[in-house]
């Protein structure tokens, strides 16, 4: 163990096996896992919205240009969602939470619906 004073047990409390693992280290401390986002489901459009579900709403804007803004669903039925809209002050002007009633989907992302967040 190169003069090192190294504990016989890990912070889990499992013994460190010399034999097995020359160095000391735990046998899965050179695995890599690889994700990727391809094989996760993709959200349809017509996936029904539920309270307390994280969603886009497009702003509208006075001058034509719409930027998206996080809101939760509060309510949803076959009209639409009312949605929590929580604005940014640096982005939209002014910081704090908005109420809207009836807000559509639309993965378009017309002004004023809400759509499914992308995936990073």
């Amino acid at each position: 163990m190169s003069g090192q004073n190294k504990a016989p047990w890990d912070q889990h409390g499992n013994k460190h096996d010399e034999k097995k693992h020359g160095d000391g280290s735990h046998p899965s401390a050179n695995i890599k896992v690889e994700r990727s986002t391809a094989d996760l489901p993709v959200k349809a459009s017509s996936e029904k919205p539920t309270v307390g579900r994280i969603v886009h709403y497009v702003m509208p804007n006075a001058l034509g240009a719409s930027c998206c803004a996080a809101a939760i669903v509060t309510h949803a039925d076959e009209s639409g969602a009312n949605l929590g809209v929580f604005l940014d002050e640096e982005r939209h002007g002014t910081g704090g939470f908005r109420p809207v009633q009836d807000a559509t989907n639309d993965e378009g992302k017309s002004a004023g619906t809400w759509h499914w967040p992308e995936r990073a």
